[in-house]
């Protein structure tokens, strides 16, 4: 396989990621730059070329650098990455996204707590 190809295939992947990081749909992804979601589609699948100004708009609407696509992931750990990557974590996004900014918070403190005891606990 070209890199040409091969890089066409790794920035749409890490475009789906973003998105789903996002919690968003390929039609609402779409909607946001006026195209079909089967372009999305064709995109993430690395069908289509992308090009920079597109990349560019992609990079604001998912609040992700635009190097974030060429591999940069600086940003964030490998351990992090390889589980946002995941269908449970886009699931937990989802769901977390539709709650009230009190109630994430409320919840945020209470994970913070249980990973302070496991901790506490894995050391004794």
């Amino acid at each position: 396989m070209s890199d040409y190809i091969t890089t066409k295939k790794e920035i749409g992947a890490r475009l789906k990621s973003a998105r789903l990081l996002k919690a968003m749909s390929q039609q609402h992804m779409a909607d946001q730059v006026g195209l079909t979601f089967q372009q999305i589609q064709k995109y993430e699948n690395g069908k289509n070329h992308i090009s920079a100004a597109r990349l560019l708009q992609f990079a604001n609407i998912l609040s992700m650098p635009v190097l974030y696509f060429y591999g940069d992931t600086s940003f964030a750990s490998p351990e992090i990455l390889r589980l946002l990557q995941s269908k449970e974590a886009a699931d937990l996004l989802r769901h977390w996204a539709a709650l009230p900014e009190a109630m994430r918070k409320n919840h945020i403190s209470i994970i913070k707590r249980a990973h302070s005891r496991m901790a506490q606990e894995q050391a004794a």
